[in-house]
């Protein structure tokens, strides 16, 4: 099972064509719609699949059951890393929860939440950013415990900078001072405005809403 995703391309499944997810990311990318792999919405490289879950397939039963379904074969789909982009809204509340259990602790994906198809496109562009660039396998931070140095989880540095007004800079600054996603997530609102500032902890806090728990 093997996808070949052209450099500054993107496979997208045919059924996003007219969807404003994809016209933004045309003016970055060359799309290529295939629908070899019908449990993957978007490849943004050779091992790195996207599933995209916007509010509407949240509150559909049966739009979501198929859903988790292409989610198991992409967990079994081990050759490829899976991420899941899932739009946070407050008309997803009462079932988002239950759909971040399923995706990160039953089958162990990365989840990332979104607003908005400016905001969905924005993480995949960066994600993309990084996944080109030759010196993001080295980016690195300064273990507080001793003085190795290990490396930073690209897709842990894309979720945060896909936070609006966080940019690159603070993102790092915040996985320089906690241990892990979840402990950002867990901070209070005091202890992010130590490194990042107040208006940008208020700014982070809404943005998890409690997802890491």
């Amino acid at each position: 099972m093997q996808v070949s995703v052209p450099r500054g391309h993107i496979l997208c499944r045919t059924k996003w064509k007219n969807l404003r997810l994809v016209q933004i990311l045309k003016d970055k990318f060359n799309i290529i719609f295939e629908d070899r792999f019908d449990f993957v919405d978007i490849f943004i490289s050779n091992d790195t699949a996207i599933v995209v879950i916007d509010d509407n397939d949240i509150i559909d039963d049966g739009t979501l059951a198929d859903i988790k379904r292409n989610l198991v074969k992409l967990r079994r789909a081990e050759v490829f890393q899976g991420i899941a982009l899932i739009q946070k809204t407050t008309k997803t509340d009462s079932h988002f929860y239950k759909l971040q259990k399923f995706i990160t602790l039953n089958l162990g994906l990365k989840l990332v939440p979104y607003l908005n198809w400016q905001e969905c496109a924005d993480f995949i562009i960066q994600l993309i950013s990084i996944e080109t660039n030759p010196n993001s396998n080295i980016l690195s931070k300064l273990n507080k415990n001793n003085s190795q140095v290990t490396p930073v989880d690209e897709h842990v540095l894309a979720m945060l900078t896909s936070i609006p007004k966080l940019g690159s800079t603070k993102s790092q600054l915040l996985i320089s001072h906690f241990p892990s996603l979840h402990s950002i997530c867990n901070a209070s609102e005091e202890q992010l405005a130590e490194i990042v500032g107040q208006n940008l902890a208020l700014v982070i806090k809404n943005f998890f809403n409690s997802a890491c728990h």
